[in-house]
Protein backbone atom coordinates (compact mmCIF):
# COMPACT_ATOMS: atom_id res chain seq x y z
CA UNK A 1 0.00 0.00 0.00
CA UNK A 2 1.26 3.44 -0.85
CA UNK A 3 1.16 6.43 1.46
CA UNK A 4 -1.10 8.35 -0.92
CA UNK A 5 -4.48 7.42 -2.32
CA UNK A 6 -4.27 6.86 -6.09
CA UNK A 7 -6.29 9.16 -8.33
CA UNK A 8 -9.46 7.68 -9.79
CA UNK A 9 -8.03 8.30 -13.25
CA UNK A 10 -5.20 5.85 -12.41
CA UNK A 11 -7.57 2.96 -11.65
CA UNK A 12 -8.61 2.20 -15.21
CA UNK A 13 -7.67 2.64 -18.83
CA UNK A 14 -10.70 3.72 -20.86
CA UNK A 15 -8.95 4.78 -24.08
CA UNK A 16 -10.24 1.92 -26.27
CA UNK A 17 -13.72 2.19 -24.76
CA UNK A 18 -13.92 5.91 -25.50
CA UNK A 19 -12.69 5.45 -29.08
CA UNK A 20 -15.31 2.78 -29.74
CA UNK A 21 -18.08 4.85 -28.20
CA UNK A 22 -17.15 7.84 -30.36
CA UNK A 23 -17.19 5.66 -33.52
CA UNK A 24 -20.59 4.29 -32.53
CA UNK A 25 -22.00 7.76 -31.86
CA UNK A 26 -20.67 8.99 -35.22
CA UNK A 27 -22.23 6.06 -37.08
CA UNK A 28 -25.54 6.10 -38.93
CA UNK A 29 -26.96 3.18 -36.97
CA UNK A 30 -30.38 3.17 -35.34
CA UNK A 31 -30.50 4.53 -31.79
CA UNK A 32 -31.29 1.09 -30.36
CA UNK A 33 -28.25 -0.41 -32.11
CA UNK A 34 -26.05 2.44 -30.90
CA UNK A 35 -27.29 1.99 -27.34
CA UNK A 36 -26.52 -1.72 -27.43
CA UNK A 37 -23.05 -1.24 -28.92
CA UNK A 38 -22.20 1.53 -26.46
CA UNK A 39 -23.10 -0.79 -23.59
CA UNK A 40 -20.94 -3.52 -25.14
CA UNK A 41 -18.01 -1.11 -25.53
CA UNK A 42 -17.65 -0.88 -21.75
CA UNK A 43 -16.27 -4.42 -21.66
CA UNK A 44 -13.03 -2.97 -23.02
CA UNK A 45 -12.31 -1.04 -19.81
CA UNK A 46 -9.01 -2.19 -18.31
CA UNK A 47 -8.84 -2.11 -14.52
CA UNK A 48 -5.58 -1.77 -12.58
CA UNK A 49 -6.41 -4.06 -9.66
CA UNK A 50 -3.25 -3.21 -7.71
CA UNK A 51 -4.16 0.48 -7.73
CA UNK A 52 -7.80 -0.38 -7.03
CA UNK A 53 -6.71 -2.28 -3.91
CA UNK A 54 -4.61 0.70 -2.84
CA UNK A 55 -7.52 3.08 -3.47
CA UNK A 56 -9.77 0.76 -1.43
CA UNK A 57 -7.36 0.85 1.51
CA UNK A 58 -7.50 4.67 1.57
CA UNK A 59 -11.29 4.94 1.14
CA UNK A 60 -14.28 5.44 3.40
CA UNK A 61 -16.26 2.46 4.68
CA UNK A 62 -19.09 3.29 2.26
CA UNK A 63 -16.75 3.24 -0.75
CA UNK A 64 -15.12 0.03 0.49
CA UNK A 65 -18.49 -1.72 0.83
CA UNK A 66 -19.52 -0.69 -2.68
CA UNK A 67 -16.16 -1.82 -4.11
CA UNK A 68 -16.64 -5.19 -2.40
CA UNK A 69 -20.18 -5.48 -3.76
CA UNK A 70 -18.86 -4.75 -7.26
CA UNK A 71 -16.11 -7.39 -6.79
CA UNK A 72 -13.40 -4.83 -7.42
CA UNK A 73 -11.85 -6.29 -4.28
CA UNK A 74 -12.75 -9.45 -2.41
CA UNK A 75 -12.03 -9.19 1.29
CA UNK A 76 -14.70 -11.34 2.88
CA UNK A 77 -15.24 -14.84 1.45
CA UNK A 78 -18.73 -15.05 2.99
CA UNK A 79 -19.73 -11.81 1.24
CA UNK A 80 -18.32 -13.19 -2.01
CA UNK A 81 -20.58 -16.23 -1.62
CA UNK A 82 -23.63 -14.08 -0.83
CA UNK A 83 -22.98 -11.91 -3.89
CA UNK A 84 -22.73 -14.98 -6.11
CA UNK A 85 -19.03 -14.77 -7.05
CA UNK A 86 -18.22 -18.30 -5.94
CA UNK A 87 -20.91 -19.60 -8.28
CA UNK A 88 -19.43 -17.39 -10.97
CA UNK A 89 -16.02 -19.01 -10.42
CA UNK A 90 -17.54 -22.47 -10.87
CA UNK A 91 -19.21 -21.29 -14.05
CA UNK A 92 -15.92 -19.90 -15.37
CA UNK A 93 -14.12 -23.16 -14.56
CA UNK A 94 -16.69 -25.03 -16.67
CA UNK A 95 -16.58 -22.49 -19.51
CA UNK A 96 -12.80 -22.02 -19.69
CA UNK A 97 -10.64 -25.15 -19.51
CA UNK A 98 -7.92 -23.59 -17.39
CA UNK A 99 -4.83 -25.70 -16.79
CA UNK A 100 -4.56 -24.40 -13.21
CA UNK A 101 -7.09 -24.43 -10.35
CA UNK A 102 -5.33 -23.48 -7.12
CA UNK A 103 -7.13 -24.41 -3.93
CA UNK A 104 -6.15 -21.09 -2.40
CA UNK A 105 -9.27 -18.90 -2.66
CA UNK A 106 -7.36 -15.66 -3.11
CA UNK A 107 -5.53 -17.10 -6.13
CA UNK A 108 -8.83 -18.33 -7.55
CA UNK A 109 -10.20 -14.80 -7.42
CA UNK A 110 -7.02 -13.54 -9.06
CA UNK A 111 -7.74 -15.98 -11.90
CA UNK A 112 -11.33 -14.70 -11.99
CA UNK A 113 -10.02 -11.18 -12.51
CA UNK A 114 -7.64 -12.42 -15.23
CA UNK A 115 -10.50 -14.16 -17.03
CA UNK A 116 -12.49 -10.94 -17.06
CA UNK A 117 -9.49 -9.30 -18.70
CA UNK A 118 -9.34 -11.98 -21.43
CA UNK A 119 -9.17 -10.72 -24.98
CA UNK A 120 -12.85 -10.75 -26.05
CA UNK A 121 -12.24 -11.94 -29.60
CA UNK A 122 -9.99 -14.89 -28.72
CA UNK A 123 -10.80 -15.68 -25.09
CA UNK A 124 -7.05 -15.80 -24.43
CA UNK A 125 -6.39 -15.77 -20.72
CA UNK A 126 -3.39 -13.97 -19.27
CA UNK A 127 -2.32 -15.37 -15.91
CA UNK A 128 -0.92 -13.09 -13.24
CA UNK A 129 2.88 -13.44 -12.94
CA UNK A 130 2.50 -14.75 -9.39
CA UNK A 131 0.53 -17.78 -10.64
CA UNK A 132 2.89 -18.71 -13.46
CA UNK A 133 5.29 -20.30 -10.96
CA UNK A 134 2.71 -22.33 -8.98
CA UNK A 135 3.01 -26.06 -9.69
Amino acid sequence: MSDEKPKLSELLDDEKTNLLIQKIKDSKLKKTEKDFLINAAYRHLKFDYAKIADYYAHSSKEVQELMEESALVIIDFEKAISHGYVTLCDSIKKSYPLPLYPSDVSNLFTILISVTEATPSTNDISYPKSLNTIG
